[in-house]
Order: C-alpha cells, then structure tokens, then sequence
C-alpha cells in the first residue's frame, strides 16, 4: 500500500537527479495542459456590457422608445440624457438616432448572427478537439513516459516524441475517447467529470509502457487501479496547494523551476506505486 510521503519523495529524487531535461520536458507538459480543450473557455456575458457601463460612468442613462406604425414597422429612438434628464442630444444639437427595422428582416438578422457566432464556435472547438488528439495528446504520453523512466533511470528527451513513433494512431483515438468521455461526463454538474478524469488518470502512462492496448483495456485497466485509489490521489494533488501559493507569489518562476517537475514526476511514481505495488526511492546524485 503506498503513502503519499513516500511517493512525493521518490518524485522529488527522481526529477532531481535529471534536473534540467525533467525541467524541460515539465514545461512543455504544462504548456500542452493549458492548451488542451480544457483551456476552451466562452466568453464572459459581463464584457457586453462595458461599453454601456464605460458611457454611464459620467451619470448618463439611456432611454430607448420602440413604435409600431400602421404597416407594421418598428421606429426605434435612443435617448441619452444627463443627470438631471435633460437630453444630451439637445444640447450638442444632435438629432436622435432613429432606425425603422421591418419585424421579419429583425428576426433573420437575429437568426443569422446566432447563426454565423455558433458555427465559428463549433469550427474553432473542431479545430482544438483536432489539435489536441493529434498534436497535444500523444506529446502528453510521450511526457509522460519521459517521467516514468526517469524513476529508476536518467531519461532522455527523445522519449517525449515515443506517442508519435510506436502505435501513433491508436494513442490517438484512445486518449480523445478519454476527452470525449471526461467532456461529456463534466456536463453532469462538473463533479462526475472530475471523477472520470481521476479514473481515466493512468490511461497515458499504461499506453507508454503498452501503445497497442486497445482502448477497452486501458480504460478497463486504469479503472480497476484506480479503484479504492482516486480520493487518496485528490488528496496527493491538494498536498501541492502551497507549492502552487508560493507559485503564484513568484509570478510562476517557482513554478517552472521545481513545483511542475516535482509534481509529474510524483504523477508517475503513483502509477508506479499502484501498478506494482512498490516504491524504490533511488539515491539522488546531482551534476
């Protein structure tokens, strides 16, 4: 039974006899976790409004008049007025905007812009969901093969491009079923996603030691060790907290330079530890 004292310290030494390839290779594992589709944010609905907040700042408000004339066209007039309601067209001797807008000509511009902002939406998350089981996925085994190896031995950075050689295609589909089933699961009020991403946690390092699993073993496979697993590995992950606190009071420096190497090389000693039932902490020799 592992402990966490046990497997952080087996990840500190292990990154810290390779220091600078593991330095390395954990910025580019960092930089692919924040470019992956879990990075895919949508716009903040408060941005819409800070154009009409910026104009009121100064004490004005806005009015806005909608007519309908016998032929069923709508008259729309924005009225601006100052603090004590006097209109500000009045007094720079503007005249009102006023914009005749037929019902049905309305309804298909409407239909159109929610139209054309839906489509770019859809092609921009294709083209993330692309990128990353293409590109970001197979480097992210590939990392994280680096980290397994560097355990018991000094790695080498030619294991981060090993998910582009050895059964490319089938880490491919099987890490973007893996997405597919985290998003899908995470729009169960965001917890079950979680969950699954902890049960589907040891599906990268499986494939490094396996590339031609299929995918109903490796998710079968980390499932069942992850099983009894998944609240002690929260745990492990939360121990980071005040690594990641002094992260943040360094600008991310700290970061770079010991917390994202330390932590993936305790990632890989934790699927060490649970896939066989040993943890060996290696003597640790600096350069």
């Amino acid at each position: 039974m592992w402990t966490r004292k046990e497997v952080k310290e087996k990840g500190k030494v292990s990154f810290k006899r390779n220091y600078w390839k593991a330095l390395l290779v954990a910025l580019l594992l960092s930089i692919i976790a924040g470019g992956s589709y879990n990075s895919f944010s949508k716009s903040d609905p408060s941005t819409f409004l800070a154009v009409k907040n910026d104009m009121e700042s100064d004490g004005n408000h806005f009015e806005m008049d909608v007519d309908q004339d016998a032929a069923g066209n709508y008259n729309v007039v924005l009225d601006v007025q100052d603090e004590y309601g006097n209109s500000v067209e009045e007094e720079t001797d503007e005249e009102p905007v006023e914009v005749d807008l037929n019902k049905n000509e309305s309804i298909a511009l409407y239909g159109t812009i929610i139209g054309s902002v839906l489509l770019i939406t859809t092609i921009i998350f294709a083209i993330v969901l692309v990128f990353d089981a293409f590109i970001l996925n197979p480097l992210e085994m590939g990392c994280n093969k680096f980290f397994l190896k560097n355990l018991e031995d000094e790695a080498t950075l030619s294991n981060v491009t090993a998910g582009f050689e050895k059964g490319y295609m089938n880490i491919v589909k099987i890490l973007l079923r893996r997405d597919i089933a985290i998003i899908l699961w995470s729009m169960l009020f965001v917890i079950p996603g979680i969950i699954k991403a902890y049960e589907y946690r040891m599906i990268p390092y499986l494939l490094a030691e396996n590339p031609n699993m299929t995918w109903k073993e490796a998710f079968t496979e980390s499932k069942t060790m992850m099983t009894g697993n998944k609240w002690k590995a929260f745990v492990l992950d939360l121990s980071f907290i005040g690594w990641n606190l002094l992260s943040v009071l360094t600008l991310g420096i700290l970061s770079i330079f010991y917390v994202n190497p330390y932590r993936f090389s305790t990632n890989a000693a934790l699927y060490e530890a649970i896939k066989y039932g040993y943890i060996d902490t290696p003597e640790v020799t600096m350069a």
